[in-house]
């Protein structure tokens, strides 16, 4: 079993841009590390650094303890299923499945085409495939390689939304029956957080935050972690006057527990917001500019002199567009962030 080290890597290209900056992660042996973020953070160009496609800057990236920069694709023994299926048009699935290259057990690969739900086109030719199908045959042939890294990029991201759901979940099953180490890169959080551990966060090639799923949610490094990852943060910046968090001349609302003085932005989940009546701070008068209907209930977002907050609604008669409502929130339920770095100064628990 072979872990994967990537040591201060950085990655400029010609034309300035600086895809990643001081990268570092480590990921043991057999783990799947979920690497998260935005569209141009950077998170497929470091599996392209460490298939060999393309050479860092700086930096190091280490295979089972040996320095691979230099080494060509073909001698790195990586495996990489790309976000847009890289496959012959012309061969069979099974063909596509088992190139000559690689020998698999015939149980295993009537369980993981199975699971795939692949088993069924085996005879197909790969363009007589939907995008979503290519995808799954993409993802079956970068796990059957039984590489002791596996790389994937955006695995699920061209499958049907029902599909991704569960088969999100099969992968942690694949792992342990194709034992490799893995990185995941999805920009879903919820993807990342159901597969991975640990979870690492990119964003503008720089790593925000690396831990534990649940360290994530619970306990995020800064505002853009917390945004990211949590469903529905609402930020609201303002200042720390004693005992008080000032946003607006209306909007005056206690701090629970000690907080040094100066500029700050409260964060506050909308299941942490109610709209009509709650328990909490409150009431705050806002005006009803949406609704989004929803599984949980109505979510209501309200703005008032350019301070935009969104809560739940559960009433029978939920608050109407154009009308104003009255918020209350959950304060014990806030973050608080340093407005000038992002900082997270502190976590609800």
């Amino acid at each position: 079993m072979t872990d994967l080290q990537i040591t201060s890597v950085v990655k400029n290209y010609a034309n300035g841009v600086c895809a990643l900056d001081d990268v570092s992660l480590e990921v043991a042996a057999c783990q799947c590390l979920a690497l998260v973020g935005p569209s141009g953070c950077g998170k497929t160009t470091l599996l392209r650094l460490i298939a060999g496609l393309e050479e860092p800057t700086a930096g190091a990236i280490r295979i089972g303890g040996r320095v691979i920069n230099g080494v060509s694709p073909n001698r790195r023994n990586v495996a990489m299923a790309f976000q847009t299926p890289a496959l012959s048009s012309g061969q069979s699935v099974r063909q596509s499945l088992t190139p000559g290259w690689t020998s698999v057990e015939n149980g295993l690969f009537a369980e993981l085409t199975a699971l795939l739900r692949i088993d069924h086109l085996l005879d197909r030719r790969v363009a007589e495939l939907s995008g979503g199908e290519q995808q799954r045959v993409a993802l079956g042939r970068a796990l059957l390689r039984r590489a002791p890294i596996c790389l994937l990029d955006e695995p699920l991201g061209h499958l049907e939304a029902p599909f991704r759901l569960q088969l999100r979940r099969d992968l942690r099953l694949l792992s342990r029956r194709f034992p490799a180490t893995m990185i995941h890169v999805t920009h879903d959080p919820a993807e990342a957080l159901a597969v991975g551990d640990p979870v690492a966060v990119l964003e503008r090639g720089r790593i925000q935050q690396v831990g534990a799923p649940d360290e994530l949610v619970r306990r995020p490094a800064n505002r853009f972690v917390a945004g990211f990852c949590r469903h529905g943060m609402c930020f609201v910046e303002g200042r720390l006057e004693g005992e008080a968090f000032v946003a607006a001349s209306w909007l005056k609302l206690p701090v629970p527990g000690p907080l040094a003085s100066g500029d700050v932005t409260l964060g506050i989940e909308a299941q942490d917001v109610r709209v009509g009546s709650g328990d909490g701070v409150g009431p705050i008068v806002m005006d009803v500019v949406l609704s989004e209907y929803s599984p949980q209930g109505l979510w209501v977002t309200c703005r008032r002199d350019g301070l935009q907050v969104t809560g739940l609604d559960e009433r029978a008669e939920p608050a109407a567009i154009g009308t104003q409502a009255m918020l209350t929130m959950d304060m014990n339920k806030a973050y608080w962030f340093d407005t000038a770095t992002g900082k997270t100064l502190r976590a609800p628990g």
